[in-house]
């Protein structure tokens, strides 16, 4: 399952070096000047200054590009599994963006409902309060089109807990949380995503509890505020 979820992370960082090969111009290699392009966001002008910042040769293709940074602050909500029981995580994420394609930034989340933990030597079954963050990488395909895809993986470590007076324990573990992602632009400062992953925990040494545990199917949604 791990060497499964680890060749699944590779092709997810592939897969954007792989798209600018195959049309790294493709959204804008056409004859129309993107100053003349109508932006399907919803509540927005279509108007854009790309042109501005590029110049095009006759054939409408891009000469002497420049690079494009912008920049996100994101509140985000997981819906997951924790020790086989339903959980919900909440935090956020901040990013830079480069060329309107890339994101790199960080993100942290925390267990917002009460998830209990196995029975322990002692008889007593706490409560597991649970947190993870790291560094966050995603490419975004077509990000001008008013719905498009993303790829997302975080890479980072966690820590868990028992939530229970009188009963210490604590570990770190690492994780890698591989994501694709379906945007909405609603604005041209906001877009929403619904996304589906997969969180794998390693490391995992706490009594009464494994990696299996802490890992599991992720549905994430996604709210983006931010220059894109």
């Amino acid at each position: 399952m791990k060497k499964s979820l680890l060749i699944l992370l590779v092709i997810f960082l592939a897969t954007p070096v792989w798209a600018q090969t195959r049309a790294p111009l493709r959204r804008y290699n056409n004859p129309t000047p993107p100053s003349q392009a109508v932006q399907p966001v919803i509540g927005t002008p279509a108007t854009t200054d790309y042109a501005q910042r590029n110049a095009w040769n006759d054939e409408g293709e891009l000469t002497n590009p420049r690079i494009y940074h912008g920049f996100l602050a994101a509140p985000v909500v997981k819906f997951t599994t924790v020790n086989d029981q339903f959980g919900i995580f909440g935090g956020g994420r901040l990013g830079w963006i480069l060329n309107h394609d890339y994101t790199i930034g960080v993100g942290g989340y925390g267990l917002l409902n009460d998830i209990e933990g196995n029975e322990l030597d002692s008889g007593v079954t706490p409560d597991l309060s649970v947190k993870y963050g790291g560094v966050e990488f995603e490419y975004a395909f077509e990000p001008a089109e008013l719905i498009h895809f993303s790829v997302y993986t975080l890479v980072g470590m966690g820590n868990i807990e028992f939530d229970y007076a009188n009963v210490d324990g604590d570990d770190n573990f690492f994780v890698v949380e591989p994501a694709v992602n379906v945007l909405l632009n609603v604005t041209e400062f906001f877009k929403v995503g619904l996304g589906v992953g997969y969180r794998l925990a390693a490391g995992v040494d706490l009594e009464g509890l494994e990696d299996g545990d802490l890992s599991g199917i992720v549905a994430t949604l996604t709210f983006k505020f931010g220059v894109f």
